[in-house]
């Protein structure tokens, strides 16, 4: 197992017989192997070139992280996690056919299993989206997690994209999370359910309008 390995071994198995770098970009505080015996110095001995980069910080918080814009994303701070970043962060996945209820409801929707990739937490988003072949952003509602109320067992990203009409199947989508709006949460029937997905897309179009005005040279929508 690689994290059981020294940091002699790591350099010997990983960077040299399989990755061998040209260069490698390193964190200051950057230690690899077993117990984090690895460093900068022991990189060098070993005729690798590595450039160490200054970590940034923030005053109210400290070193900006990858543990830390993980978090952010993890628990569905997302515009926090965007300013650490300096972009927005996206989810990338293959649209497939899903159970066809968001149709029925006059909802419909693209659906992504979310699989191992990091995620926000469960809720509805307001999201930007952008289709495979197309320039142009859709805004969208987006429910992300395991719709309690249909009780699914495999989490996805659904996202139903406004003023949008066509078959989605197969295309690669990129997803934009802007901002959280609320929980995913069960409802009594099927009208209190579509009449929170109209609120849903009310408040997600506003969201997006004004971030758009606000970033109007970067997204292009449609």
């Amino acid at each position: 197992h690689v994290a059981a390995q020294t940091a002699q071994e790591f350099i010997d198995t990983v960077l040299k017989s399989q990755l061998n770098p040209v260069s490698l970009v390193i964190g200051n505080d950057f230690h690899f192997g077993h117990n984090r015996s690895g460093t900068i110095e022991l990189l060098k001995e070993n005729n690798l070139d590595v450039f160490s980069a200054t970590l940034l910080a923030d005053a109210q918080h400290g070193t900006i992280s990858a543990t830390r814009i993980r978090g952010l994303i993890q628990s569905g701070h997302i515009s926090e996690a965007n300013q650490l970043l300096g972009w927005d962060w996206e989810m990338r996945g293959t649209v497939e056919k899903g159970d066809q209820r968001g149709r029925l409801l006059g909802y419909p929707t693209a659906n992504i299993p979310l699989g191992e990739t990091i995620h926000p937490a469960y809720g509805v988003y307001a999201t930007m989206v952008q289709i495979e072949g197309e320039t142009q952003w859709r805004m969208a509602a987006t429910n992300i997690g395991i719709r309690p109320m249909f009780e699914v067992k495999t989490a996805l990203i659904e996202a139903h994209l406004m003023n949008y009409t066509g078959d989605l199947y197969g295309k690669i989508l990129r997803v934009r999370p802007v901002k959280k709006m609320r929980d995913e949460m069960k409802f009594n029937n099927l009208d209190s359910l579509v009449e929170q997905i109209e609120e849903d897309c009310q408040e997600s179009r506003s969201i997006l309008i004004a971030k758009t005005n606000c970033e109007s040279s970067e997204y292009d929508i449609l």
